[in-house]
């Protein structure tokens, strides 16, 4: 591949991503439920600090993890939503954590501090996606109950009432 076709290419490439994640936002908007499974953990590395983030840091809470990457623009019109879920509810037993897919952490963590993102975002790789079963387009969101099971994900841009809907039903399960 020339230099002067790279540009044209990864343009495309990130219209086909935003399409794909479009056409799963109209069909996904309500979340799909997923099977009752084992707890999820993995650990990354923060992005604004030298420190590793777990899953499991954070049992006994709601805990939202969103898939995300600084060239996904349905990423950032779900980001904001999701900053005001974490400012809502971070004192109530909810987490957000942000999964940044970037191919740079540079581009992700100039994104992050751009959106204004105040939840803790971790650098994702293929081993994080896996995880969940595999990520097929940006923005993923899922949530997890207080054990860390996936009761519910959103492929695609997710509404936040929706989101808050489950997030205040695992609120007020037993752990």
């Amino acid at each position: 591949m020339t230099h002067s076709t790279r540009p044209a290419r990864l343009s495309a490439l990130r219209t086909a991503a935003l399409t794909l994640a479009l056409i799963s936002a109209s069909a996904c908007q309500r979340g799909t439920s997923t099977a009752p499974a084992v707890p999820i953990d993995f650990a990354a590395p923060d992005l604004f600090s030298n420190t590793s983030i777990k899953l499991s840091d954070f049992d006994g809470d709601v805990i939202l993890v969103n898939f995300w990457a600084s060239w996904c623009g349905p990423c950032q019109v779900e980001i904001p939503g999701l900053i005001e879920l974490h400012r809502r509810y971070k004192d109530k037993g909810v987490t957000v954590i942000g999964v940044a897919m970037d191919d740079t952490e540079d581009d992700a963590r100039q994104a992050a501090r751009q959106l204004g993102i105040d939840y803790p975002v971790v650098r994702g790789s293929d081993a994080v996606s896996r995880r969940f079963g595999g990520i097929v387009g940006f923005p993923t969101t899922f949530i997890l109950d207080r054990r860390r099971v996936p009761v519910v994900s959103y492929p695609g841009l997710a509404s936040p009432r929706a989101m808050e809907q489950q997030i205040l039903a695992h609120l007020g399960a037993p752990s």
